[in-house]
């Protein structure tokens, strides 16, 4: 199967060439490696592309969200945005471009494998179709078999997570969560270092529980327990826990 072509728009140059390298770990080609909007917009229609990336605040605050905007008006191909922005106004109109993920920089190599698995399905079917916040618990369950080591899955230092009993440790100690806590605390897991929004998360819940789950006030109990250096906010767009 030939390689998916992306494109990537940073202007920090150590970002770029650790987002290329990593990219092309994972078995895709970047096809286009750009340090501003102008650039690209005047090469695009010569270059293969089936996903871009963009950092939202690409050289001033609104240059990546309008590059955004062109690009999907002109190609209708999805893109991820890179982010460390905290502005609101700014993340309210990144939202509005429905993007097909963030990922919070510094990134770690298996956010960027999840993203550009979400982002990019091997079916052709709508982007979010494979988002993993879509999906019963069981692809959750999936994910976490697969990221996990000897039925472990280590985060932020001093936690783990058993697969064969489903619970979470502090260090050795065993962590009571009720089941609205746990199943949000794997989803973060299952996607380490994505940033899922509050509507995947609140669509998950309702494709997965009968019963109408709050997002707000579970996230809000799972950061009293854990602390917001595990559950972390991403400004405005949604929720993760970092790597």
């Amino acid at each position: 199967m030939e390689a998916k072509q992306i494109v990537i728009v940073e202007d920090d140059e150590v970002t770029a060439l650790n987002l290329k390298m990593n990219i092309e770990k994972l078995g895709y080609h970047v096809s286009g490696d750009f340090r501003n909007a102008r650039d690209l917009l005047d090469t695009i229609s010569q270059i293969p592309v089936d996903l871009f990336f963009i950092d939202i605040s690409l050289e001033a605050a609104a240059d990546g969200l309008e590059l955004a905007r062109e690009l999907k008006e002109k190609t209708g191909k999805p893109f991820i945005f890179l982010t460390a922005h905290s502005d609101e106004n700014v993340v309210a109109k990144a939202k509005a471009l429905d993007p097909s993920g963030y990922i919070v920089k510094p990134f770690h190599p298996n956010s960027l494998k999840a993203s550009l698995q979400m982002a990019l399905p091997k079916q052709k079917e709508a982007h979010h179709s494979d988002n993993i916040a879509t999906l019963p618990k069981s692809a959750v369950s999936s994910r976490l078999k697969l990221l996990a080591q000897e039925g472990t899955l280590p985060f932020a230092h001093l936690y783990r997570y058993s697969i064969e009993q489903d619970r979470f440790y502090k260090n050795n100690t065993p962590i009571d969560l009720e089941m609205e806590h746990k199943e949000l605390l794997k989803l973060l897991l299952a996607n380490l270092g994505v940033v899922l929004t509050h509507e995947e998360i609140q669509e998950y819940f309702q494709n997965s529980f009968e019963k109408m789950i709050k997002v707000g006030r579970v996230i809000m109990r799972l950061k009293m327990l854990f602390g917001s250096e595990v559950i972390k906010s991403a400004a405005g767009i949604g929720y993760y826990i970092e790597e």
